[in-house]
């Protein structure tokens, strides 16, 4: 196994920069989700690291060893692809042994990995299967499996669910995280979907626009992003964000057709900025239809209502039309109609706050 180090990384192809100034460490053993919007970067520095590209500027390290212009077969990784990329005419036990056999890998060594991977995979009974006989979780553990005989110091995941249905992805998650609680091997997983960040990651690193945002653990990030974009990237519903100042005295945020108080943890961060621009984030499931201590009042006309089962997402608006689009997770007893006006009630203690003009948020020293 090894860590895993970038440093001041970069990527331009021509005057188009495509990653910049990227300081990550990856710990031995680690989990790590890179996770972002089409187009930020994540697949770009998955690249890097394999040895498919060489950065631009700065350095990646190995397990301790520089590996700029080392190629991809030097440097003791595994990779998973989205497209499963099995050879088509070979059984699952040769296209699990045949990466081995090009290794040299001694046949007895060999075959005891090919079985031990495909016990643990579940794909004992299928050996002698083409790959266009299996179902699609089935071919995407063959990946897995011929990433795992290698026994390699770094596995890394290019988005290797994307192309499998809702239940499989929930399926092959498990997979992935029983695999990462058997083997520890250092592991980069990039993906678009921020359900497989925060059920996968042991950290998750955000890129916006080939920029670092925030890395955390998922809960953390999730609780205390450190701007807006990390802040509604994550999350379904999204979280609510809504316009709003400080009132004189810096104890109320008045917006429209709302006024929410200053939770007092966060006063400090407004005391002396009257008339400071600010957004408050509140996410879904801190919007209650009960009253309570640490809760304040927030009217919203429903718009559309979801019902889901064990629960409604409710979604409307707050203040004068059109208002600011709100989503509140209700119980589904009694769902409201659309057009109805909801009382709904603010965890003070869980609203967020980012400055309107930086979309920084705004932390208690």
């Amino acid at each position: 196994m090894a860590g895993v180090r970038l440093e001041k990384v970069g990527k331009a192809y021509g005057e188009t920069r495509v990653l910049s100034g990227l300081d990550l460490d990856v710990a031995d053993g680690e989990f790590l989700v890179l996770v972002g919007p089409s187009g930020c970067g994540k697949s770009t520095a998955l690249r890097l690291i394999a040895g498919l590209d060489e950065p631009t500027e700065g350095t990646i390290s190995i397990g301790g060893r520089v590996v700029n212009g080392v190629p991809p077969r030097d440097r003791d990784i595994a990779m998973v692809f989205q497209s499963y990329a099995l050879y088509p005419h070979m059984t699952v036990r040769k296209n699990l042994s045949f990466g081995l056999e090009m290794r040299k890998v001694p046949p007895e060594e060999a075959d005891a990995r090919l079985r031990d991977a495909a016990e643990f995979l579940g794909l004992a009974p299928y050996l002698d299967r083409t790959p266009r006989q299996l179902s699609g979780g089935q071919r995407q553990r063959v990946a897995l499996g011929r990433a795992l005989v290698r026994r390699p110091a770094l596995f890394l995941f290019d988005e290797p669910l994307s192309n499998l249905d809702a239940a499989l992805r929930v399926q092959m998650r498990a997979e992935l995280a029983r695999l990462q609680e058997r083997y520890a091997t250092t592991s980069i997983y990039v993906t678009h979907d921020q359900v497989e960040a925060m059920t996968l990651g042991h950290r998750i690193a955000i890129l916006k626009d080939g920029v670092l945002q925030q890395v955390g653990p998922p809960l953390d990030v999730y609780r205390n992003p450190e701007n807006l974009f990390v802040a509604g990237f994550l999350g379904t519903p999204t979280i609510n964000l809504l316009q709003a100042r400080v009132a004189p005295g810096g104890t109320v945020l008045s917006g429209d057709g709302f006024a929410l108080p200053i939770p007092p943890a966060l006063r400090s961060t407004t005391a002396g900025k009257d008339g400071l621009s600010v957004v408050v984030g509140i996410r879904p499931e801190h919007l209650h239809e009960e009253p309570g201590a640490g809760r304040a009042p927030l009217d919203v006309r429903v718009a559309m209502v979801e019902p889901l089962g064990h629960e409604v997402i409710v979604h409307g608006r707050v203040g004068a039309p059109p208002g600011a689009a709100v989503a509140a997770r209700v119980a589904p007893a009694h769902p409201p109609e659309p057009g109805a006006l909801l009382a709904l009630h603010a965890d003070l203690d869980a609203l967020q706050l980012f400055d309107a003009s930086t979309g920084r948020r705004l932390a208690a020293p």
